[in-house]
């Protein structure tokens, strides 16, 4: 439940900065939707090339330290950033092991 608040929040902040062809893992958007956008895109607007990348691990293979840095920039409040370090730091159950890593973080739902 605390993680969802966070995550609330985490939206709030971060949403806005977005762009509306920006798809992957935000709030009431799909792979559906973006399959529908690109779909538009191509009928509307001469296309040259399409880039395909399958970025499998690119969460879980950042620095916790950058990304902390990150949320810094943005977010003042050193008792929301410090739940979120307990946050990293717990891992994730894999298995019934949790990995420890520094690099490793949540997934996102």
């Amino acid at each position: 439940m605390v993680q969802d608040v966070m995550a609330q929040v985490l939206n709030a902040i971060y949403e806005p900065m977005f762009k509306k062809f920006s798809f992957g893992f935000r709030p009431k958007r799909s792979c559906h939707d973006a399959i529908a956008y690109l779909d538009m895109m191509l009928h509307r607007q001469k296309t040259n090339y399409i880039v395909d990348l399958d970025i499998k691990g690119f969460f879980e293979n950042r620095e916790q330290e950058w990304l902390v840095k990150f949320l810094e920039y943005r977010i003042n409040d050193k008792v929301y950033i410090r739940y979120i370090k307990r946050i990293l730091k717990s891992g994730i159950l894999e298995e019934g092991k949790i990995p420890n890593s520094t690099r490793y973080i949540c997934r996102v739902k």
